[in-house]
C-alpha cells in the first residue's frame, strides 16, 4: 500500500520556490511508493485547518513554505491525535527547524531526500497556551519582531536594519526564572530564548546541544555583554559555540515560570505575540511526529 502525503503549500513564502514546489513534487516524488495530493494556503492560520482536517486521512502531511508554514501545520497535527507525521519542504528565509533536521535547503535535493526519509517523534512546546516547535523567547529578539512585525518591509537584509538600529539603545530587562523543582534565579539578561532545537535558522545557532526529542527545554541566558564583544559572541552563533561564552547560561528542565518586573515583548518562532507575564513555559514530550533525515 502507498503512503499518503499532502503537500500543504504556501504561495506567498518563497515565492519563486513555491511556484516550482508543485512540479519539481510532481516530478521527483517516488510515485511507487507515495500517493500524492497538493493543496495551497489562502490566508493566514489556513495551515491550522488543512492539517486539522486532514490528519488521519494521511500518513504523512508536508509543509512547504518558512517557519510560519511549518507551524501552522505542526499546530493542526499535535491537535489531531493522530500519527499522521509532519514533514518540511522548506522555502523560507530562515527554515530554523528544517535546518536542525539536517533537512537541505535546495528544493530538488530536499524532495529526493525525501523518498528515503523516516519518521521519529518530537517534542512540541505549550507558552501560555501557545504552541512552538523551534525557538522562542523574550528580550532583544523578542523586542526586534515587535518591531519587523510592523515594519512594512520582510526579508534578512531589513531584520538586520533594524535589529542594528534598535542594538544600541536596548536596555537589557530583569527576570526571575523557576523550574519544576522550584529552583529560581534572578537574572538580568539582555534575551532570554526558549530553545526546544538549536537555531533561530540561517544556521545561527542559540544552543548547539538542544535536541527536539530529549523531553527537555534549553533556556537560553544571554546576560548583558560589552558591545566590543558583538562580533565575537556572532562568530560563536555561527560556529556553534555559543554555550562556551562566559556571558551564556543554559537552563533545562521540562518547565519553567519566566518573570519580569516590567513587560517584556514575547516571540514565538521569530513572530511577536500578545501575552502577560508570567511565561509559563511546558514541554509537551513525544507530542507529534516528523518525517526526516533522522535524528541529530
Amino acid at each position: 500500500m502507498k503512503t499518503k502525503v499532502l503537500f500543504v503549500i504556501n504561495p506567498i513564502s518563497g515565492v519563486h520556490k513555491s511556484k516550482k514546489a508543485e512540479r519539481y513534487i510532481s516530478e521527483l516524488i517516488n510515485k511507487d511508493r507515495f500517493d500524492i495530493s497538493v493543496i495551497y494556503t489562502e490566508h493566514k492560520g489556513h495551515g491550522i485547518d488543512i492539517s486539522r482536517d486532514n490528519a488521519g486521512k494521511y500518513d504523512i502531511i508536508a509543509a512547504v513554505g518558512g517557519d510560519g508554514t511549518v507551524n501552522e501545520v505542526a499546530m493542526g497535527l499535535v491537535d489531531s491525535n493522530t500519527d499522521t507525521a509532519l514533514a518540511i519542504i522548506p522555502t523560507g528565509s530562515g527554515n530554523g527547524l528544517a535546518r536542525h533536521m539536517g533537512i537541505k535547503m535546495n528544493l530538488k535535493k530536499n524532495l529526493l531526500q525525501f523518498n528515503s526519509y523516516k519518521k521519529y517523534s518530537a517534542d512540541t512546546v505549550s507558552l501560555n497556551g501557545n504552541f512552538f516547535m523551534n525557538v522562542s523567547g523574550t528580550g532583544f529578539d523578542a523586542h526586534v519582531a515587535d518591531i519587523f512585525n510592523t515594519f512594512g518591509q520582510r526579508g534578512l537584509k531589513n531584520y538586520a536594519k533594524v535589529t542594528i538600529k534598535e542594538f544600541f539603545n536596548y536596555k537589557p530587562a530583569k527576570y526571575t526564572i523557576t523550574d519544576e523543582n522550584n529552583n529560581t534565579i534572578t537574572t538580568e539578561a539582555f534575551t532570554i530564548s526558549f530553545a526546544n532545537s538549536s537555531q533561530f535558522g540561517n544556521n545561527a545557532y542559540i544552543s548547539p546541544q538542544a535536541d527536539i526529542s530529549d523531553g527537555l527545554i534549553d533556556i537560553v541566558i544571554v546576560k548583558r555583554f560589552p558591545v566590543w564583544r558583538t562580533p565575537i559572541l556572532a562568530i560563536q552563533m555561527f560556529t556553534k559555540n555559543m554555550h562556551k561564552s562566559r556571558y551564556i547560561t543554559i537552563l533545562r528542565g521540562r518547565k519553567f515560570i519566566i518573570n519580569s518586573g516590567t513587560p517584556q515583548p514575547v516571540h514565538l518562532d521569530g513572530d511577536s505575540i500578545k501575552t502577560t507575564f508570567p511565561v509559563n513555559l511546558n514541554i509537551n514530550s513525544s507530542s507529534i511526529m516528523l518525517y526526516g533525515p533522522g535524528k541529530r
